[in-house]
This record gives C-alpha cells, structure tokens and sequence, in this order.
C-alpha cells in the first residue's frame, strides 16, 4: 500500500509526525490492517510515548493475534514475556 510505503520512508528520514499521518491513511482505508497499528506504535515507540505505543501494539494484536514484532515490542514495554494477553 502506498500510504504505509511513505509512511516507513518518512520514518526513516525521522519525520516522525508524518510518518503518523500517513499510517492513519492506511487505517481509513483498512481499519483491520495490524502493521500500519504497528508501525504507529513504533513511531510512539521512538519517540517515547510509551502508553501510545502500548496502546497501538495492542491495536496490532487485536488485529492480528501473532503478530510478532508487536508481541515482542509490547512484552519488552511491559516487562513482561506475556504481554499480548494483558
């Protein structure tokens, strides 16, 4: 999808806000994609936005359950190996 494309590029050229915005493009195409949820939580991740960036790993398991980064990214904010089902 194109929007989530630019969204990783801009991310990589840490313009993190657009970044954002471009992810919650592809939501408004495809509320049910879990990677533009985990590639939110990532960019609130870096940034340091922990309860956003929880929030958003569990969007990204509700989404899809095995969802490994999520899991391992959620498990390791949390302090907990398993963080998925909180």
């Amino acid at each position: 999808m194109a929007w989530g494309s630019k969204g990783i590029a801009l991310q990589e050229l840490d313009r993190p806000d657009e970044a954002l915005a471009c992810y919650e493009e592809v939501l408004k195409i495809n509320p049910r994609d879990a990677t533009a949820c985990f590639n939110i939580a990532v960019v609130h991740d870096d940034e340091g936005r922990r309860d956003e960036a929880i929030r958003w790993y569990r969007a990204a398991l509700e989404r899809k359950p095995d969802h490994r980064g999520a899991k391992a990214n959620l498990a390791e904010l949390l302090g907990d190996s398993d963080a998925e089902t909180e």
